[in-house]
């Protein structure tokens, strides 16, 4: 679009309703603008319009200052308001002296973003992109910081919006002041300091970072003043009544919120909004009316911004939640009703990035946010309200910067030229996240757990295999507790006490006999075992052992965790088709221990195998081979791995469960286990004469008692 003016041509690009820089309405305050700005003399302060030449004058200048006007010397529109920095124009002078408006304009967007106190505008740089970056790197409430800090903060934030919508003369600014001071404690009193993730220090730093987004978008497009207060006040209070858990796990459980909505979705949010104006409305009645005489679709409002942080939780909704924003703003603003759709989807765009706002901040400070929400859904998970945020956390958020991140972050660009940086910082930490995010989620969420995310298999395949796993150890574990309870304990066998060696192949026996069966309490320990269930922290941590157990098997195609679970199945087969009548199977059948430690040996016996032979790991790996005296490196391997987690301090009960506080009995256990394991090593010749030797035993006349 060209045109001309009495003193200036302009031309901009793309000059049409839809665009809130250059439409027809834009031009004529554009034009207003420049003749205040020229009037003003402000001009003059422009690097553009310095000498840089022998003549000491600039031709720009010479024909600025050939203008006469009789405008009033006032600030120019398009230095307040930030105009200058929109980056959406084109400009060029024409013949006869005469200087484009949008010279003006975009050479301001070129080379200038601030103004100084005494209104002389400075030069825009890569520094000061650089520091932007920088202070929106830098919004957070700190984690060092008090919660009175963080409190004043949130008023400070929150009653600078309120000043713009209010009478700030007499004595009731000062009321409403203090009430909003106040509300502003009670409602960080109100969050629960037990949830990680959904607490008020959570929500003070959202609204910090809707606060440094609105401020800049303010400054290239007009708003109610309502607008900025009505979405600070709901990044403040949308969290308050969360519970922990999504709103589809309220509904499964029939929670009394799904109830009290009527099924209207949101509910969480819908009745933190609630909370919090009924608190405001009961406790603080003079900053209320204020709020409500004010902005009388204060609700509404706040509402809606609550629906679309509802609609952040699914990821399959968030799509359309952009798309749909997105369609709004590409829409003319025009007047009424269009211009205030035009407003409610650029708060909710504001809103939705800043809830999301620390997968586009620093990598530390992604991290941190990223940890404090895998906590709040492990919590959930082991309470029993959510699926196993373990077996999908790194590709999840992986896939989420890509889906939903980038696509938000270009919505951002659209209202707020100038915020490169955000998806700059976003792509970064994807990137990041892909190489490092398994290392750093294991060292900085689960430093206690030697390995905790599952592995890359099918996630429908892995959750399969993990739950068949859990269930066939967690009956075997019934059973071991009923056993306990009416069998009479048999006396220590023979070497039950002895302390391990130094590796696992030094562990092995020849034979481990098997307890007799107590024939003087006959039960069936099969009927009694169905009634009965594990305790919930049992059953638990057996998952999440089982899952560590997952993790650490690698992406072989052969010794992997399926082919682990394949040996566990089919060993559990084995040992129930078995005669427990005869002697030779007696003892493995009839003993809930024994086949608990034969299926737990099958699952981790290949834990941390590297897919080649151990005679190729010696070479691959000298510190293992002098370990393991170039033994079975892999099997030894194996056996110390698995021990070491099933020891650890995160499967305490689990080890109760198993062995209870019987020294002998964990004994007897890892030598079940190291038999087991290192039995599938068929290449050490030591170890194929030994089993020669078992064969030989077991088939004797003369000894037909139950070993492995």
């Amino acid at each position: 679009m060209k045109g001309k003016g009495e003193h200036y041509t302009y031309w901009l690009e793309s000059a049409t309703d839809s665009n809130p820089f250059a439409n027809p309405r834009a031009l004529k305050e554009l034009s207003e603008e420049a003749k205040q700005l020229i009037t003003s003399e402000k001009w003059k302060m422009r690097r553009y319009f310095q000498d840089d030449s022998s003549s000491g004058t600039s031709s720009v200048g010479k024909s600025m200052d050939n203008f006469s006007t009789d405008f009033s010397d006032v600030q120019s529109f398009a230095i307040d308001n930030g105009i200058e920095e929109s980056g959406r124009t084109d400009f060029s002078g024409t013949a006869g002296g005469d200087v484009s408006v949008c010279s003006i304009v975009s050479v301001g967007s070129e080379l200038e973003d601030d103004v100084h106190d005494d209104g002389a505008i400075i030069g825009f740089s890569d520094e000061l992109l650089s520091e932007r970056a920088t202070e929106w790197q830098d919004v957070s409430v700190g984690f060092s910081s008090t919660n009175e800090d963080v409190q004043t903060r949130v008023f400070d934030a929150l009653f600078d919006a309120l000043t713009e919508c209010v009478d700030k003369s007499g004595k009731r600014l000062q009321v409403i002041e203090t009430q909003l001071q106040a509300f502003v404690q009670d409602i960080a009193a109100q969050y629960s300091s037990n949830r990680p993730f959904y607490n008020f220090r959570s929500a003070a730093e959202i609204l910090l970072r809707a606060d440094f987004l609105w401020e800049r978008h303010s400054k290239y497009e007009r708003h109610d003043p309502w607008d900025r207060f009505i979405l600070l006040f709901s990044a403040l209070v949308h969290n308050l009544d969360h519970t922990g858990v999504p709103n589809s796990q309220l509904e499964a459980e029939g929670h009394t919120l799904v109830d009290q909505y009527k099924m209207r979705g949101a509910y969480q949010q819908r009745s933190s909004m609630d909370s919090a104006l009924e608190m405001l409305e009961d406790d603080f009645e003079e900053l209320y009316e204020e709020v409500f005489f004010g902005c009388p679709t204060f609700r509404k409002s706040v509402k809606n911004l609550m629906i679309l942080d509802a609609d952040m939780e699914s990821d399959s909704n968030i799509p359309a939640l952009v798309s749909n924003l997105g369609h709004v703003i590409s829409r003319p603003a025009g007047d009424g009703r269009q211009s205030r759709k035009r407003s409610e989807a650029c708060s909710g765009i504001v809103f939705v990035i800043a809830t999301a706002g620390h997968y586009c901040q620093s990598y530390d400070q992604f991290l941190r946010w990223n940890g404090l929400q895998f906590q709040t859904e492990l919590e959930s998970f082991r309470s029993g309200r959510s699926a196993d945020p373990r077996l999908e956390w790194h590709n999840r958020h992986a896939l989420f910067f890509d889906e939903i991140i980038v696509p938000i972050v270009d919505l951002v660009d659209s209202i707020i030229p100038r915020v490169a940086y955000l998806k700059q910082c976003a792509l970064s930490n994807k990137s990041l996240w892909q190489l490092n995010g398994k290392e750093s989620l294991t060292a900085k969420l689960l430093p206690s757990a030697k390995v905790e995310i599952a592995p890359e298999l099918d996630q429908d395949e892995t959750e399969f295999l993990i739950s068949r796993n859990v269930s066939m150890l967690g009956d075997l574990l019934k059973e071991i507790a009923v056993h306990q309870s009416v069998c009479t304990p048999s006396a220590d066998l023979k070497n039950s006490n002895e302390v391990p060696v130094t590796t696992p192949y030094a562990e092995i026996q020849l034979a481990i006999e098997m307890e007799p069966v107590n024939a003087d309490k006959p039960v069936s320990l099969q009927s009694m075992q169905t009634s009965m269930d594990l305790p919930p922290v049992v059953r638990s941590e057996l998952r999440d052992f089982v899952i560590s157990i997952a993790s650490g098997y690698q992406d072989n195609a052969f010794h992997n965790f399926q082919h682990a679970s394949h040996v566990a199945h089919l060993s559990n087969l084995l040992i129930h088709s078995m005669d427990g009548s005869k002697e030779g199977a007696a003892g493995i059948v009839n003993d809930p221990f024994v086949r608990f430690a034969i299926v737990l040996s099958a699952i981790v016996h290949d834990v941390g195998h590297t897919g080649v032979p151990n005679s190729r790991l010696a070479k691959e790996d000298p510190n293992l081979a002098d370990k393991y005296n170039n033994k079975s490196l892999a099997e030894q391997n194996s056996v110390d791995v698995a021990w070491e987690i099933l020891m650890s301090k995160n499967f305490t009960n689990l080890q109760k469960s198993i062995f209870g506080n019987s020294m002998a009995k964990r004994q007897r256990l890892r030598q079940l286990l190291v038999n087991s394991v290192m039995a599938t090593d068929i290449f050490d010749e030591d170890l194929r004469v030994l089993r020669q030797l078992r064969w030989e035993q077991a088939a004797s006349s003369v000894n037909c008692k139950a070993t492995l």
